[in-house]
Order: C-alpha cells, then structure tokens, then sequence
C-alpha cells in the first residue's frame, strides 16, 4: 500500500464516497478505492478530517476545502457507525 501512495504525498485530490468506498481521482495519478473497512478511524481537529487506515496511512481532508464541512462530518460519522470504528473528535488540538 505504501508503494501504491508514494507519490501522492502533498498531491491535491477529489474524493467521493459510495456505499462502501471511498474513491480518490489524483490529477496525472489517475484514481484508486479503498475500502471502508480498510479504515482504522477517522479524527477531526479544527482545521482537518484525518482518515487513518489500517496500513498506517493517513488521508487528511482540509475543512478549508470543503463547501458544507456538516455535510462531510456527517458522512464520516455514517462510516463510523456503520464499520464500527472510532470517530475522534479533538477540535482543540493544535499543532505545536
């Protein structure tokens, strides 16, 4: 998996989420899916979504970048529901 992301880093994407994964469209990279279950949690903190995966991965989502931040909240706390993993909510952390 670390193989397949290497060169994403620091790389602009879109993502969309289906029934049960989520889609990553990378310019000049092309796309790939994960799955759902894949995911170890999803964390907020005041200016990102974190999506940690399982091969210790993560996926961060700027809220500067998102048109409705409520709507993806909610989204991400379905996933969380459904897959049984944790939503962590520490929106007073701050990067030191």
């Amino acid at each position: 998996m670390k193989e397949n992301f290497k060169n994403r880093i620091g790389v602009t994407s879109k993502l969309l989420f289906k029934e049960d994964v989520l889609e990553v469209f990378s310019k000049d990279i092309g796309s790939s899916e994960l799955n759902f279950s894949g995911f170890e949690n999803i964390s907020e903190i005041k200016d990102y979504f974190f999506i940690a995966l399982k091969t210790g991965l993560n996926i961060m989502i700027p809220k500067s970048e998102i048109k409705n931040v409520e709507t993806l909240r909610d989204e991400l706390k379905m996933i969380t529901e459904k897959k049984g993993i944790s939503f962590i909510s520490e929106l007073e952390w701050e990067w030191k």
